[in-house]
């Protein structure tokens, strides 16, 4: 729900105080993103990861360094938009697997990670999704079989989604000079 006021009270003071109106294709989230070949294999793979990332962030925002930097930067307009009881997104209601994975990440086989960011971008009108890979405590190697899986097994997801603001279709695909290397291709 804090997510979804968000982005209205944005199109609102753009619009207002802009004089813009702002299109899915200018707004966009982000989200930590792993894709296996099934739903079990995925969170076989990245669970212990999640919960790692999840203690990270906690840790950051309950005392550390980003609360401290948080509050400095914080005015009373803020979250004025937000409706009450709308809470804290940030923290979600428990630190188990399952329930982080709905709340915040985008985990499973590919048709699985495509349906929830299409769904996540449904809810919230926007056009714009960039993975997070890797995170927690995922070594690079393993966020790159799951980037390179991805980008084999969905690529109508460019299709589907990307395009730019100047209706050129966006599609995610390897570098041919090697795996390691991910690029945006732009067709008109």
């Amino acid at each position: 729900q804090q997510m979804i006021e968000g982005f209205e009270y944005y199109r609102r003071f753009a619009h207002d105080e802009c004089g813009w109106d702002p299109t899915p294709d200018e707004m966009g989230i982000i989200g930590p993103t792993y894709v296996s070949a099934s739903d079990a294999s995925a969170r076989a793979e990245a669970e212990e990861h999640v919960l790692a990332h999840h203690e990270e962030l906690a840790n950051l925002i309950s005392g550390g360094p980003l609360r401290e930097f948080t509050q400095r930067r914080l005015s009373d307009r803020s979250y004025a938009y937000r409706s009450a009881g709308s809470g804290d997104e940030r923290r979600p209601e428990a630190a188990d697997y399952a329930t982080l994975a709905r709340q915040r990440y985008y985990i499973g086989s590919p048709d699985t990670v495509v349906r929830r960011i299409q769904q996540r971008q449904k809810e919230l009108g926007v056009g714009l999704f960039a993975p997070v890979t890797p995170f927690g405590s995922m070594e690079p190697p393993q966020a790159l079989k799951s980037v390179e899986l991805f980008a084999r097994e969905a690529p109508s997801f460019g299709d589907e989604l990307g395009r730019d603001s100047l209706g050129n279709e966006v599609r995610i695909a390897l570098d041919e000079t090697g795996p390691e290397r991910i690029r945006a291709e732009h067709r008109r």
